[in-house]
């Protein structure tokens, strides 16, 4: 696949690769646990972090195009650990909307489709929920004069980690402060909550929310 992506871009043709599911035994829908693929490896890295799939059989295709994205896996009791599988991933399945491409150039030329990646989408929603976390907070508070607010992790890993799985929520909320992203976080690690409880929280400035 790479020896072809380079005689290709030798020749100035930029390449959309498009895997049959079926052959890699992938479906339009977020799994756990999962074995990839050499070939799946290489090409989530060339299309910076996700691969596009349709499925197909011998009467013709069963599913339109579908991205998927590959996370490390974490057994539900090594979460709290952060022990991850090493020969299993999580995936993330993103609905490819539009067909229209657009056409990159770095080490080879590649057409992708305009879709979004996945951390991004993710971070647009983590950044929603604290907006909302921040807005309810304030109501309930009289004078309504919080600086700051400190949120359990757990609270924003329950509200997304249907959607997105474990490592696509807690990776953000992790190195938000060595990246220029739209979640702004003043402090990640073990802090006492509202409660009283030492969790691991985040703390965010209200005012990068409101």
């Amino acid at each position: 696949m790479i020896e072809r992506t380079l005689k290709y871009s030798k020749q100035g043709i930029y390449v959309l690769w498009i895997l049959n599911g079926n052959s890699f035994n992938k479906y339009p829908q977020n799994q756990d646990g999962i074995r990839i693929s050499l070939l799946e490896k290489n090409l989530h890295t060339m299309y910076n972090g996700r691969v596009y799939y349709l499925n197909m059989e011998s009467k013709g295709i069963i599913s339109g195009v579908y991205a998927l994205s590959y996370a490390p896996y974490f057994n539900i009791k090594d979460v709290m650990y952060k022990k991850k599988s090493i020969s299993k991933r999580s995936i993330y399945c993103q609905q490819i909307q539009s067909l229209k491409l657009k056409c990159r150039s770095i080490k080879y030329k590649l057409a992708m489709f305009e879709d979004e990646d996945v951390t991004s989408l993710c971070e647009q929603d983590i950044f929603q929920f604290l907006k909302a976390y921040c807005m309810k907070e304030l109501k309930q508070t009289s004078n309504n004069t919080e600086t700051y607010l400190i949120i359990p992790v757990i609270k924003i890993l329950s509200a997304l980690r249907e959607v997105y799985g474990f490592f696509f929520v807690y990776e953000p909320l992790k190195t938000s402060r060595k990246r220029a992203r739209n979640v702004k976080i003043v402090k990640f690690g073990f802090m006492k909550d509202k409660a009283n409880k030492v969790r691991e929280s985040i703390k965010i400035q209200v005012s990068d929310y409101i």
